[in-house]
């Protein structure tokens, strides 16, 4: 996250999206009247955002540390992300609507004498509009040179005139004050995410960083498994204070380089930082290691999911009972098939099947699903898998906390159900009749099919043998008509 930075040399450099600060809290060194930072209207992907709030008119401030002799004599460019909005009602739920007209106006000013501040922007209505709760607007300016050597402080003076409702909130987020660098960025950067000397890092991650300060354009990465080693990672470059990391091995330690640049040049010097990973999980706690199902029936008798890891808490089939930790059974047929799942002895509440094409957090197609509060057993029958596919069989819960003892069998059926796509009749009222079209959509397993129907004065159809539309009939106007589709090779496989 970017947090508040400044040089102690070089630039001004203020760079601030309040997100690590705690409810009610401003920036280390700031000062305010009824300013707080809070989650309630953030911009711009932020968590968090700092404002104040007026139940009739008034005025509040948030004002910047001095920085004493600060600037090297470039230009200044700010910019900031606001919203201004009314409360309804002083009761929830709360609701928010566009200020009232002439509403009043936020003021950002500067000073490098601590005595005569300078405007830099006013907002007000004649240049804010109001969109939504959660979108803001974008005010950009660039205020020329401040002499070198200044001293610098900046606030936000922020007044209210007009309330048309319970109350008036106004947010203010993304600050941003910078000079030109004219020097290369610092060597301060440092993990965030795993920090250094951490033991217990993902293998798949975001590292993260705290941004340097000196105004960097960007970073280079290096990441290795020896000192100074870029095995990993070779000297890539992001603009972000973070960079993706994947496929990493377990219980290996990492060495990484972040060198901040900018259009000046490479910052030199930079410490290397070391993080370890994790140790491996064990088969059934993810999908990168599940728990491999070849043969069939499978059986597991008290299997526990107390034994297991809590990686994953969404799913196509339900989030709400995806939760705590999951045993995942991965499933990639050579040929299509059908199976079915019971789980029994289930010695707790909230149990779940998941059948999932793909791993849970990623899919989008739920293949089966059972997931019920209470009882002891699930049972999940005819379920198809399609060769060429990785199937997951999660059991998970609806509780983040609750864990079960189990037994699971996952048996293979002989054959795979056909299926009829749909039935639709064809009129032949000149002569008292109907025919209707079937739509065989799936073969299943058979070769071959026959359609049946409950009819006396129709034949059977016989040696189906590929997809697409059969007639059938005709029928007396008027008749009900069943359609059995039967697996000609194996009669339990039926539609």
């Amino acid at each position: 996250m970017m947090l508040f930075s400044i040089v102690s040399f070089a630039q001004i450099e203020v760079n601030e999206d309040f997100d690590d600060l705690a409810n009610n809290a401003v920036p280390t060194g700031w000062t305010e009247t009824n300013f707080g930072a809070s989650s309630n209207f953030p911009c711009d992907g932020s968590t968090k955002s700092i404002g104040t709030g007026f139940t009739s008119a008034g005025q509040e401030t948030l004002t910047t540390e001095n920085y004493t002799a600060i600037s090297n004599g470039t230009d200044l460019s700010v910019s900031f992300s606001l919203n201004v909005l009314e409360q309804v009602s002083q009761f929830p739920p709360a609701s928010f609507v566009a200020p009232a007209t002439d509403w009043g106006s936020v003021v950002l000013e500067y000073t490098t004498d601590g005595t005569n501040w300078n405007n830099i922007i006013t907002i007000d209505d004649s240049n804010f509009t109001y969109t939504s709760t959660s979108d803001c607007s974008m005010a950009s300016v660039n205020i020329g040179p401040i002499a070198n050597g200044s001293d610098f402080q900046a606030r936000f003076v922020v007044t209210a005139v007009n309330i048309s409702n319970f109350a008036l909130w106004v947010s203010i987020d993304n600050v941003s004050l910078n000079q030109v660098a004219s020097t290369v960025p610092n060597c301060d950067v440092a993990l965030t995410t795993p920090v250094a000397g951490a033991t217990d890092a993902d293998v798949d991650m975001t590292m993260a960083w705290e941004a340097a300060t000196g105004l960097p354009t960007g970073y280079t990465v290096s990441v290795g498994t020896t000192s100074g080693g870029t095995d990993v990672v070779n000297a890539a470059t992001t603009t972000e204070a973070s960079y993706v990391l994947a496929g990493l091995a377990y219980e290996t330690q990492y060495f990484v380089n972040i060198v901040p640049f900018n259009g000046i040049g490479s910052a030199t010097g930079c410490v290397e930082e070391t993080f370890t990973t994790r140790s491996a999980p064990l088969p059934g706690a993810t999908c990168s290691s599940p728990i491999v199902v070849t043969s069939f029936p499978y059986l597991e008798s008290g299997g526990d999911t107390d034994n297991y890891e809590d990686n994953i808490d969404a799913s196509p089939c339900s989030n709400s009972y995806m939760n705590g930790k999951d045993v995942f059974y991965e499933i990639t047929p050579a040929t299509d098939m059908s199976i079915n799942i019971d789980v029994s002895n289930i010695s707790n509440n909230g149990a779940s099947i998941h059948v999932v094409n793909g791993c849970p957090d990623v899919a989008t197609e739920c293949i089966a699903y059972v997931g019920t509060f209470s009882g002891d057993t699930r049972s999940l029958t005819e379920i198809v898998l399609l060769a060429g596919n990785t199937y997951f069989v999660v059991l998970s819960n609806s509780g983040s906390t609750r864990t079960y003892t189990y037994d699971l069998i996952i048996t293979e059926n002989s054959c795979i159900n056909p299926t009829i796509g749909s039935l639709t009749p064809v009129a032949d009222c000149a002569n008292g009749q109907f025919t209707v079209d079937v739509d065989i959509s799936y073969l299943g397993s058979a070769t071959s099919l026959v359609l049946t129907d409950d009819d006396a004065t129709s034949a059977d159809i016989s040696g189906i043998s590929s997809t697409g539309v059969v007639t059938a009939g005709p029928y007396a106007s008027g008749t009900t008509v069943n359609f059995t589709l039967t697996n000609e090779q194996d009669g339990t496989c039926f539609y």
